[in-house]
């Protein structure tokens, strides 16, 4: 299984998570048109092998998570999916995800969090409010 299958797997199976965002959390680029807000993303930005003292190998990811949220509303719950995702990225160890989409994971971390906020160039809509979290997972490929 891939680590962005146990991620959404892991997130969709964290009660906190999906009590606000439902079933809207999407690899990036997925999110369907005119989706209900709030709603999260994710990508695999980068994958690559680490050896630690010549023992089991072990791949690094960095995945990116985006909060995203209505900004008529306010950022209230773009920050609030954001402190959840920490909690549950930050430290975790052991099996991520649940049924086939599981992988072993060592550690992971939050390793950055920023306003990821955009204004429409045109000034046609008010810009949702976004957090962006970048995490570090380390996992047995």
């Amino acid at each position: 299984m891939t680590i962005e299958g146990a991620i959404k797997a892991e997130v969709m199976d964290t009660g906190a998570i999906t009590a606000i965002i439902g079933t809207r959390f999407y690899r990036a680029g997925t999110v369907p048109q005119n989706v209900s807000k709030p709603y999260a993303t994710f990508q695999k930005i980068s994958d690559f092998p680490v050896y630690h003292q010549g023992g089991d190998a072990l791949s690094r990811a960095r995945v990116q998570v985006n909060c995203v949220d209505d900004a008529v509303v306010g950022a209230a719950q773009s920050i609030a999916l954001a402190v959840l995702f920490r909690s549950l990225f930050n430290g975790f160890r052991g099996t991520m995800g649940t049924g086939g989409a599981t992988a072993t994971v060592r550690n992971t971390y939050v390793e950055d969090i920023s306003d990821a906020t955009s204004v429409p160039s045109d000034g046609s809509a008010a810009a949702p409010s976004e957090v962006r979290l970048d995490v570090m997972v380390f996992y047995v490929p």
